[in-house]
């Protein structure tokens, strides 16, 4: 399982062959081409999503089964499938070590100056701060990566960070949090078992001891995992119908999380690129990656955990738009 689909290089290069030579890099033309339609296909998806909020096919409870089925089935076997099927020595490299630093460093930075803008209630304060720098690798990321600097090794990178540290860190803040309204020893159970941290572990012991799961094991989970991306974004787009006016207060902390995602990241990972010495096609892929919006997956936490729905619909939303322009001048104007 682990090593499919895999760009022939060295794994402590990132965009390097093991022959030596550099990856083949598109022209500025193909990277901004390739950026656009990476956010198209998003929006398409997301659009379909809005035409089925709108109709009677999924019926006046649909979102809310859908955001069942994602959070407890399609995305435990996508974290499964990404960590069984990681190679942990990406992160042990200098692209690696920047990604960590300026992911980890962005969010505790957000932590410490976010109360000098907004007040976040204590149940929303874990999804503002991974709004703030949990990033949309996979369905924005991979053809980004690939268009712009062909090569998916730096999303990998990304992708294997928020899944290894963002991703407990997140869910076990909002279990937390939401531990504190248990009123029952059932809830409490049900807090304890979280579907997205058990498939993680999952596939944590099958990368340790190395074992080899039969095809007729792996193909159904791929399949299910595979469902987690469209799934998230339909339901995104099904959430514009009937939804509501932000609050002064909710504006304030979405408008907060798109300039940190959308540039202060970014600066983030410039400054710390710089610092370890890339150049080039790394740094680009590092700084271009950064900049892109919120993941949609937050959506479905808010739903699931039944907190700041609207205010994650909105800078979701708008970390999206914004992101736009943002990597398209990346994507143009950075040397790579």
């Amino acid at each position: 399982m682990r090593g499919r689909d895999r760009p022939d290089r060295s794994p402590d290069e990132p965009g390097h062959r093991r022959d030596g030579s550099r990856a083949r890099v598109p022209g500025r033309l193909t990277a901004v081409l390739g950026a656009v339609e990476g956010f198209l296909i998003v929006g398409v998806v997301i659009g379909i999503g809005y035409a089925l909020g709108g109709s009677r096919i999924v019926g006046e409870h649909g979102s809310e089964v859908l955001a069942k089925i994602t959070f407890n089935v399609s995305t435990p076997a996508l974290f499964f499938v990404l960590v069984a099927g990681s190679e942990p020595a990406d992160i042990f490299s200098t692209v690696g070590y920047v990604t960590v630093l300026y992911v980890v460093g962005g969010g505790l930075l957000f932590l410490l100056v976010h109360r000098l803008f907004v007040r976040v209630r204590s149940a929303e304060l874990p999804l503002v701060v991974q709004g703030a720098v949990f990033a949309n690798a996979g369905n924005i990321g991979i053809p980004l990566s690939l268009a712009t600097v062909g090569d998916l090794s730096y999303t990998t990178v990304l992708l294997l960070v928020q899944a290894f540290i963002l991703t407990p860190v997140g869910l076990i803040s909002l279990d937390l949090t939401a531990a504190r309204l248990v009123r029952r020893p059932s809830d409490a159970l049900k807090l304890a078992i979280n579907p997205v941290l058990l498939g993680a572990f999952a596939g944590m012991l099958v990368l340790v001891t190395g074992v080899e799961l039969p095809h007729l094991v792996l193909e159904p989970i791929d399949l299910v995992a595979a469902t987690s991306v469209p799934l998230t974004l339909l339901l995104f787009g099904m959430s514009f119908r009937g939804k509501g006016r932000s609050k002064s207060q909710d504006s304030r902390a979405a408008g907060l999380v798109v300039v940190w995602k959308c540039f202060v990241m970014p600066a983030l990972a410039v400054a710390l690129g710089l610092a370890f010495g890339l150049r080039g096609a790394d740094l680009f892929g590092v700084v271009v990656l950064a900049a892109l919006p919120s993941a949609q997956n937050l959506f479905v936490l808010a739903m699931q955990y039944r907190t700041a729905i609207t205010l994650t619909h909105s800078f979701i939303l708008v970390s999206t738009l914004v992101s736009v322009p943002v990597v398209l001048v990346l994507a143009a104007l950075v040397p790579h």
